[in-house]
């Protein structure tokens, strides 16, 4: 499934000015978002699901194309899966900067990222992107792991924060690759700063091929009901759903490595399922179900996807 992005150009939302260092950030603008509003196009000749097959909270490893099902607006398909593990894999990290994380947290999370990229292969890329009241693209998939570790350690934290700005630049930075991306999403706090609305986000996300997992930090103390859901945590979960990711919440101060590890584990995991869509081409949203034929467990995968 390769889709093409029509948008605001990653020049003008991610990187410096001419005559600026690279990684300055630079603040979206309302005469910008309103002259390159958000449009987007998808070509369909084969569609491609990154998906995970789980036995309770276990991946299931072994599985082969007999053992799927993909029904596409409800004709059955045939797909072709193979087991993802040696794929190389592109991580963006897009990770929240803004005032409530200085000190500790800050801390707490620059060693997660560390511990994480330690963990990329040879042929593995990672992007740094962090948010406040701006984007920055703080280090480019092209970088080097030295300039890499170098870009986390020069973070601060100040300001407010514009989770959905900060989403639309990390999938414009997935953008293209051909290659399996996981955009893995930190935040800590609701967003008050994002010209982009979260309804445009989360189209955008549906469009896209990357997967986003996101982990935010939540009060110690939350009521029942969906009500009571902290914004920044529903918008999270919202986002992993409509990729095939996950949503992980976590006690405030709680060490993010081990749950940064697992993710970046999790998504070695996972299955590429590829097929060309049987019968005619038809435009606007398709609704994918997909399930396990000779194994017990669950299929965690993106709900659909958009033809225009």
């Amino acid at each position: 499934m390769r889709f093409t992005l029509l948008a605001l150009s990653l020049a003008a939302i991610l990187t410096a000015p001419v005559g600026q260092e690279a990684g300055v950030p630079v603040e979206l603008s309302p005469r910008l978002v309103q002259d390159q509003r958000p449009t987007f196009r998808s070509q369909v000749s084969a569609v491609r699901l990154d998906v995970l097959a789980l036995e309770g909270n276990r991946p299931i490893v072994g599985l082969t194309s007999a053992d799927f099902e993909v029904t596409d607006n409800g004709r059955l398909q045939a797909v072709e899966a193979v087991w993802a593990a040696d794929s190389p894999l592109d991580v963006v990290f897009a990770l929240d900067r803004s005032q409530s994380v200085e000190g500790e947290m800050l801390g707490r999370l620059k060693e997660a990222v560390g511990v994480t990229t330690g963990g990329l292969r040879a042929a593995d890329r990672a992007a740094l992107l962090t948010f406040a009241h701006d984007v920055s693209l703080d280090a480019p998939l092209e970088a080097d792991r030295r300039t890499f570790a170098e870009a986390v350690g020069r973070v601060v934290a100040a300001g407010g924060t514009s989770i959905l700005d900060a989403v639309y630049g990390a999938l414009l930075v997935a953008e293209g690759s051909g290659r399996r991306t996981l955009v893995l999403l930190f935040s800590d706090g609701f967003d008050n700063r994002s010209w982009l609305t979260s309804g445009q986000i989360v189209q955008i996300a549906r469009e896209s091929e990357a997967v986003i997992c996101g982990v935010a930090f939540v009060p110690p103390v939350v009521g029942r009901g969906d009500r009571a859901v902290p914004p920044h945590v529903a918008l999270l979960r919202t986002l992993s759903e409509a990729t095939g990711g996950e949503m992980v919440s976590l006690g405030r101060g709680a060490d993010l490595a081990p749950t940064f590890v697992r993710i970046l584990d999790t998504m070695r995991a996972r299955y590429l399922l590829t097929y060309t869509p049987a019968g005619p081409e038809t435009r606007g949203w398709h609704e994918l179900k997909v399930r396990l034929t000779r194994s017990r467990g669950t299929v965690v995968a993106r709900p659909g996807y958009f033809v225009r």
